[in-house]
């Protein structure tokens, strides 16, 4: 794989390239055609851009014909770039973050290359209600599911959009790729009551919604009809991020996802006082999380006398109290599914505090180090940031199995993960409720390098997906590596840990799924095993393998 900048700017490419001094022409040249990938039209006007390790050489414009070329090139390995109108920034064969690098030299064949194209794909839809009306005002969540090549996916924020008067919202201009949509909306005739109200009556109702029955209770309270809420919903109509369906969106496609809300009986957080909040100087702020983004869910002021926060429906929350002088906000999980009464300390399935080093070996502790928790299946993430005591998650974490990542110095890989309070298994921590839990992580930068050649038949396959697979795969998502055979067949997998391993490649298999050993399985016998030990430079030959459903 060709590995150019990740944030390619361009900027005056006009006056990148320079002519190059007939002394230094050869007889090399990278050329071909940018195609539609989907309906395989040449496509003229495309900017295509030639890179050299990380430095850009050329830049150059598709004719009428699609047809581009690069001339006077010396032989080594190139990275090829192009966008243009419907057409965002991508390489050649590039599958998520990976592409195929273009190797010239003596023998090679780099003039007649196809540069399929990806189009720009949206995702637009409706957001309806159970006697399909329109949401208004909904907000409307797009999450985009980022392979970052150490294991798992992480499912990152990408834009919101406003539903319109007919309940309407659109997102252009994407990528192919994997999704999530959510909505969080509110109905518009809801009316929520607290303790000091007065049950609405059936006759006195104004703008009833349709079909609303009578009134019912929950408890000792009894509730209006109009006292209800919108799940906050993912698409297709789960109620949990670890329910919610991916969204596979191919090259060009509009898919159009619409949204049917139904209500149910809106909910009530009471909360005792206490004198300390008599005099606190902000409100008690209450948010969800959805993929591991904080969403304001609604504030109140309590004083000793407590409080009341309305029209909630079920789902995880965090409550936040106000911060006491120089003490810091004190901060609770609480999984609502009925009207509850709380107090500070007391939240639902609460976990204590999550705090830990990053160990650099000799060097000690990472300064610098931003350390994230990544909650499997649900990818709901938690952040810090280590500093010189440490690193401490502010908020909540709710129990459950976790990937730990590190965004870490240059040339460092994670190790070893140890726990007090918690449960590690390979490089995964299992947290219980309600339990104080402190990590150590331990950073490495002695690891080994494969370099390889991937072929079928004896001859060279570009483009094939090379996977590291270590053993015990499900829990030691992140000493995964990736590769992409190069227009030569070859690759490269680096910062490898010290351990034991398969190497496979498998043709189209840039989606296989790490966290389904069954699907790994059928590949790894055709596999080469390997023991990397720190400082290893290993050569493989793989055999390329069909993926599974998948025609040779």
């Amino acid at each position: 794989m060709f590995r150019a900048p990740i944030l390619i700017v361009f900027v005056a490419l006009a006056a990148v390239a320079q002519p190059v001094p007939p002394a230094a022409q050869s007889k090399f040249a990278i050329g071909g055609t940018a195609t539609d990938s989907l309906r395989g039209n040449p496509v003229p006007g495309i900017e295509v851009t030639l890179y050299l390790r990380e430095s850009l050489l050329q830049t150059t414009t598709t004719d009428p014909s699609g047809h581009f070329g690069f001339a006077g090139l010396s032989p080594g390995k190139y990275g090829l770039y192009a966008h243009g109108p419907g057409y965002q920034q991508q390489g050649y064969e590039q599958h998520r973050r990976l592409n195929t690098g273009i190797v010239v030299g003596p023998g090679i064949e780099s003039g007649n290359l196809a540069f399929r194209l990806k189009s720009e794909s949206s995702i637009s839809g409706t957001v309806t209600d159970e006697f399909n009306e329109p949401v208004r005002s909904g907000e409307v969540y797009l999450f985009f599911s980022f392979y970052a090549g150490i294991g798992a996916g992480e499912v990152l924020p990408l834009r919101k959009s406003i539903t319109s008067d007919s309940g309407t919202y659109y997102f252009g201009a994407l990528e192919e790729g994997n999704y999530y949509l959510v909505v969080a909306a509110h109905p518009w005739y809801a009316r929520h009551e607290t303790d000091s109200d007065q049950p609405i009556s059936v006759d006195s109702r104004r703008e009833e919604p349709r079909n609303s029955g009578e009134a019912y209770s929950i408890g000792e309270h009894r509730h209006s009809p109009l006292d209800v809420a919108f799940p906050t919903t993912y698409y297709v109509n789960a109620r949990d991020s670890g329910q919610a369906t991916m969204i596979a969106l191919k090259a060009g496609e509009n898919a159009n996802l619409d949204f049917h809300l139904s209500t149910v009986p809106a909910l009530r957080l009471k909360v005792r006082g206490v004198p300390a909040l008599e005099n606190a100087a902000g409100p008690l702020k209450l948010s969800e999380q959805i993929f591991g983004v904080s969403r304001p869910v609604t504030t109140n002021y309590v004083g000793k006398e407590g409080g009341e926060l309305t029209g909630l429906a079920p789902g995880h929350y965090v409550l936040e109290y106000p911060a006491q002088g120089s003490n810091q906000a004190e901060q609770q999980s609480i999984d609502l599914d009925a009207d509850t009464e709380i107090g500070p300390g007391e939240g639902g399935r609460l976990a204590g505090k999550v705090v830990g080093t990053v160990e650099l070996g000799s060097e000690g502790p990472c300064l610098r180090c931003k350390v994230i928790l990544v909650h499997l299946p649900s990818y709901q993430l938690y952040a810090a940031q280590s500093d010189s005591n440490g690193f401490q998650i502010d908020q909540p974490v709710r129990p459950g199995r976790y990937q730990v990542l590190v965004l870490k110095q240059e040339g460092y890989c994670t190790k070893q993960i140890t726990a007090l309070g918690a449960r590690v298994v390979g490089t995964e921590v299992e947290i219980p409720s309600s339990a104080d839990v402190r990590l150590t992580v331990y950073l490495t930068k002695d690891f080994g390098t494969i370099t390889g050649l991937a072929k079928r038949d004896g001859k060279p396959v570009s483009a094939a997906a090379i996977n590291l697979v270590p053993d015990d795969p499900m829990h030691n998502l992140i000493q995964f590596r990736d590769d992409q055979s190069d227009s030569d067949g070859s690759f490269e997998l680096r910062e490898i840990v010290p351990g034991s391993y398969t190497v496979i490649a498998v043709a189209e298999g840039w989606d296989l799924d790490r966290t389904n050993p069954d699907e790994l399985k059928r590949y790894l016998g055709d596999g080469v095993k390997v023991q990397v030990q720190a400082g290893d430079h290993l050569q493989v030959k793989l055999n390329v393998q069909a993926k599974a459903g998948v025609s040779k």
